[in-house]
This record gives C-alpha cells, sequence and structure tokens, in this order.
C-alpha cells in the first residue's frame, strides 16, 4: 500500500512522474476539443454568431491582485458556449517558485474556463468584472480563436513572465492587435506616466509596505516616461486605453476597437474594498511613520552617546548594519543575476549592498575591545552621501531617505565626536552633507 500511494503522489517514481505528465495532456487535449467543438463551421454561416470581450478583474486584497487583471472573452451569440481565456495562470507549487519569481525566471500559462465559473471566482471574492465588447469581424473572431487555441492546445505551453512587460494584459492585447485586419491605434495618455507612479496609485494604500519594498528593488528604468503601450501592463490601464483606442483599415476607415464598458456582476458585495475594488487597510505603522520613529530614536542614542552611554548608540548602530546588509544583500543579488531591467538599473545598490553586514563582526569586534572603529563616521558617512545623490537620478522613496537620515545622524555624531581631530574643511564637509540631506528628504516628503 505504502508504495502504490508512493506512485500516485509521484514520490521517487519516474512512472508516476510520466503518468503525470500524460494526464495533464489528456487533459489538454479534451479542453481544446471543448472548446473548438461549439465553434466549428462558425465563420461560414451568414449571421454574426460569435463575440469577442475584454474582461477586465478589480484589484484584490493578495499582492498580486493589487492591480487586477485582464483576461479574454469568446462566446457564441446562441449561447452554446462561452469561454473566457486567463494568461495569468501560475503555480506556487512549482519548483523554486519564489526563486524564479525573484530572478525574472518565472512562466505562466493560459487557462479556457466557462465564463460563469470565471465570473464567479471574481464575485466570490467581492471583485468586480468589466466587459468591453470587441467591434471585431467574424473572421477577425475566428483568427483570434485560432491564436488563443494555438496556446490552449500545446501541452506544456508557457511564456516568460514579466511583470512590467509581458503578463495577462499585453499578451491578450497583443493577440487582438494580431487578429485585426487594420492598425491598432491608441490615444496618447492625458497624464505623465512612470511604472512607479502607476504602482503607487494601486499599491500605495492597500500595501503600504508591499509598495516600499518595491521602490526599493526597482530602478531608474521604472522612472521614465510612458507612452500608452508601456501602460498596458497595467489591467485598469488597458481598460481605459481600449475605451478610447481605434482601428484604422488599409483604405483609411476607422472605427472604436471596442464598446462602452459594462460591468457584468455589478451586484458584487465589496465588503472591504473601495469604489475601484481595491482592497481597504487601516494602515498607522506605514513605511514613512516607522521611518520618522526610527529617526528619533536616532536622534535620542546619538544624545546618550554624547553624555558617555555608549551601549544604546551601538546596539542601535548594529541593528542598522545588520537590517541594510541583508537588504542589501537582496538588492545586490537582483541587482547582478536577476533577468528583470528594471531591477538591473538600481542605483540604490551604492548603498544597499552587503558591505555593512560583511564588515558588523569587524565593528562588534572593536567594540569590545574599546577601540574606536571608522566605518560609521567615514565609510557610512561616503556611502550616504552618494545614496543622497541617487535621489536626483532616480525615485527615491521618502520612508527610506528618512531611514537614511537618521543613519546619517549617526555618522554626524561619530564625526562630532572626533572634532578636535578633524580639519576645518571636513566639518564643513559634514554639514554641507547633512544640509542637503534634510533639504532632498523634506521635498520628498512633501512631494510624496
Amino acid at each position: 500500500m505504502t508504495r502504490v500511494r508512493a506512485l500516485v503522489r509521484g514520490k521517487n517514481c519516474k512512472f508516476a512522474a510520466r503518468f503525470k505528465d500524460m494526464m495533464h495532456t489528456w487533459l489538454r487535449t479534451s479542453l481544446l476539443f471543448l472548446v473548438l467543438l461549439p465553434f466549428r463551421g462558425v465563420a461560414q454561416q451568414e449571421v454574426d454568431s460569435l463575440r469577442a470581450s475584454l474582461l477586465t478583474c478589480a484589484p484584490g486584497r493578495e499582492s498580486y491582485a493589487l492591480y487586477g487583471h485582464t483576461a479574454l472573452r469568446i462566446a457564441r451569440t446562441d449561447g452554446q458556449a462561452d469561454w473566457t481565456f486567463n494568461y495569468g495562470v501560475f503555480d506556487f507549487n512549482q519548483r523554486d517558485f519564489v526563486w524564479r519569481f525573484m530572478m525574472g525566471r518565472t512562466d505562466y500559462t493560459v487557462s479556457a474556463v466557462p465564463t460563469p465559473t470565471f465570473l464567479s471566482l471574481y464575485a466570490a471574492e467581492g471583485r468586480e468584472v468589466t466587459e468591453q465588447r470587441l467591434a471585431l469581424s467574424q473572421q477577425e473572431i475566428v483568427r483570434l480563436l485560432g491564436l488563443v487555441n494555438e496556446n490552449v492546445g500545446t501541452p506544456g505551453w508557457t511564456y516568460r513572465y514579466n511583470f512590467l512587460t509581458d503578463n495577462c494584459a499585453t499578451r491578450v492585447i497583443e493577440l487582438i492587435r494580431s487578429s485585426l485586419d487594420g492598425t491598432l491605434q491608441f490615444a496618447p495618455l492625458d497624464t505623465a506616466l512612470t511604472y512607479r507612479r502607476i504602482i503607487h496609485r494601486f499599491a500605495d494604500v492597500p500595501d503600504p509596505w508591499g509598495s516600499f519594498g518595491q521602490d526599493l528593488l526597482l530602478g531608474r528604468s521604472v522612472d521614465t516616461l510612458l507612452a500608452v503601450e508601456g501602460a498596458l501592463a497595467f489591467p485598469l490601464c488597458a481598460l481605459e486605453a481600449v475605451r478610447t483606442a481605434t482601428v484604422v483599415r488599409a483604405d483609411g476607415r476607422r472605427y472604436a476597437l471596442a464598446a462602452a464598458p459594462e460591468s457584468l456582476n455589478a451586484t458584487v458585495s465589496g465588503e472591504g474594498l473601495d469604489g475601484t475594488g481595491t482592497a481597504r487597510a487601516a494602515w498607522v505603522a506605514t513605511p514613512l511613520v516607522v521611518s520618522g520613529v526610527i529617526l528619533l530614536l536616532s536622534l535620542l542614542v546619538s544624545m546618550l552617546q554624547w553624555r558617555g552611554r555608549f551601549l544604546p548608540a551601538r546596539i542601535f548602530d548594529d541593528m542598522g548594519m545588520l537590517l541594510t546588509g541583508v537588504a542589501g544583500c537582496i538588492v545586490t543579488l537582483l541587482f547582478l543575476f536577476s533577468a528583470l531591467p528594471s531591477v538591473g538599473s538600481n542605483l540604490l545598490v551604492v548603498f544597499l549592498n552587503p558591505l555593512p553586514l560583511l564588515y558588523l563582526p569587524w565593528k562588534m569586534r572593536n567594540d569590545r575591545r574599546g577601540k574606536a572603529d571608522g566605518y560609521i563616521p567615514s565609510v557610512q558617512f561616503f556611502l550616504l552621501s552618494l545614496c543622497f545623490v541617487v535621489a536626483f537620478l532616480q525615485d527615491v522613496p521618502a520612508a527610506f531617505l528618512v531611514l537614511a537620515l537618521s543613519l546619517l545622524v549617526r555618522s554626524v555624531t561619530y564625526r562630532e565626536l572626533r572634532r578636535p581631530k578633524f580639519p576645518l574643511w571636513r566639518r564643513v564637509v559634514t554639514y554641507s552633507v547633512a544640509f542637503m540631506a534634510i533639504v532632498i528628504t523634506a521635498l520628498n516628503i512633501f512631494r510624496a
């Protein structure tokens, strides 16, 4: 019995793995047959029998659902078939999923489900689903269906997911574009948008710490102004773009791509959601508030250090080096090895790197021996100076600048305690950097 269970569960058994692959292929083939059968022969019918729609789902509570979701609906007007194709399918149980996601090597796939089932899943989460009927001819819809079925019908088909350039929304828009007998044109954006600003729009309120973490990982490449094509990666932005999009025929005729948006489940109870479907969260301990508390704590331990009480200052400094070093390991890892170009341009790596973590044991050793250590007054001061310079080149979250200011307070304190050994020009540099840091931090707080 134990061996049979091992075969069924696929534990240490090649036969179970092959059986699982065979069943997966059979299910895919069966699904393809069920999808194609009701649509067979519709291209030759004289009356319109197919309709295609873009479905946009409101944001949800999970971090991966904060930006909404996009799917493609194809149905027969006689009600014999109504399917929704979802290009946002992933599996948390994939081997090394979290690691692959961080490294930009996550593979997503497509699923086909009956539209009522799709709607019921989002209704259960209290998320509204909006439909935009696409003004496609029967030949274009059949062509669109064929493109989708090439993916659905291929066993093991996946695509390399990219949060900002290749996801559920961009895949569907590109399929629609490829099926048109004409050119798809979008109206220009009426506001200046960057990837970072769009992320803030959707993530700041429901998930401020997640938004803060993304800010620390994403580099300057997400701060460039976007054309409308770049904003299509965000489902709600794609909805607005499609609403004003037009198709231009070869003979110059133009027509709107989609009808006005229409809610498919307007009666959904959005408990815990705001008007757009975004999960509300009564965050009090936001990153900016927590960083402000740390800044006050930094001032307090500095005052104690001036009065000869060094233990609180050492504990604060050690914790600061530990946390910045751990965060620096993550930032540096992604900066050097991730396939995502958005993290490979992160200039915060000048400060968020493993150096504090590597040097921490040496500093603690010097503290135990009562020796003066030069990391905080010199190395940390220099790296923090570069960090505030980075704020001119890349959008840096205000909460991070407040944290950097708290560490700068510690560096300036050490430098002042050594004042008799410092020449005048070094003191001028110290206070110039401190003044610059305060001004830059204040400006970013007010802008936020």
